[in-house]
């Protein structure tokens, strides 16, 4: 599998007839500027195919032109912006198990559309090949971790969850929504088993960064040399045994969102100090 990729008539949006007088066109000029052009009439019947694109889909030119455009390019939208005048481009397109993506542009004479034009080109296969392999790579890890932050980290929690009704509970709760309303760091102190974890939820629930990332990272379980990889990533063969594409760190999965530091008292001198930049 490859994919084809066009250029030109990036910002065009139609092009007048006035234009594009064909019979003024040199075909030569056509054929050494693109790859591939195809140009249909109102009906979607082609009346100009390049010898390159015809090359491309093994037809010969002669039984090209004439026919309907559907007949002769697979999965082309060419007769649909005849119809419906509105130019598409940087479409994804698949033809013969080639990925391209293609430009469709209307023609207009005194306001009514008489055909279209479409390029493509065909150079750097697989440079692009290789390009659209890396991206569909990135995609699946990006859906992996989203798919694990909706699993892992979305918040349990609200402040209706925080059973108690003494002074120290309720003055707790009346200052955790206040802190909710803001962007700042947020210290949560308390011996174990006191809740913090409840409030650190709550907080995130309450605030207008309840629709992002709540990112759980409990310090004390990470060993102490992974823990800055783990917290700010690293780029891709940054150390032996990295990824060659590279990790996301917790603080950058968590952007727009909360970030929760579990037991932040266990985490080296060193780690807290660099955090001191970050929070």
């Amino acid at each position: 599998m490859c994919i084809l990729i066009n250029y030109e008539m990036r910002n065009i949006s139609m092009i007048e007839a006035s234009q594009l007088d064909f019979s003024n066109i040199s075909k030569e000029l056509l054929e050494i500027t693109f790859d591939g052009v195809v140009m249909v009439d109102k009906k979607g019947i082609i009346i100009y195919i390049s010898k390159r694109y015809c090359e491309f889909l093994s037809i010969d030119l002669k039984n090209a032109l004439g026919k309907h455009v559907s007949d002769v390019i697979e999965n082309t939208r060419m007769h649909i912006v005849v119809n419906n005048g509105k130019a598409e481009l940087a479409k994804l397109q698949r033809i013969k198990e080639n990925y391209m993506v293609a430009n469709r542009i209307p023609i207009i004479e005194s306001g009514e559309v008489i055909g279209a034009i479409g390029t493509v080109m065909f150079k750097n296969i697989e440079d692009i090949n290789t390009l659209h392999k890396k991206l569909n790579s990135m995609k699946r890890e990006l859906d992996k971790y989203k798919g694990r932050l909706r699993q892992e980290n979305s918040t349990k929690y609200s402040f209706d969850d925080i059973k108690g009704k003494s002074k120290s509970i309720e003055m707790c709760k009346v200052f955790a929504n206040k802190a909710a309303c803001t962007d700042s760091s947020v210290l949560l102190i308390g011996e174990s088993g006191t809740g913090k974890e409840l409030f650190a939820h709550a907080i995130h629930r309450s605030s207008n960064r309840c629709h992002a990332p709540f990112v759980k990272v409990t310090c004390a379980a990470i060993p102490s040399e992974l823990l800055e990889s783990e917290l700010f990533g690293y780029e891709g063969g940054a150390f032996t045994g990295a990824k060659r594409e590279g990790k996301m760190g917790k603080f950058e999965l968590a952007n727009g969102g909360t970030i929760f530091l579990d037991e932040i008292g266990d985490m080296p001198l060193y780690m807290q100090a660099k955090l001191l930049r970050v929070i």
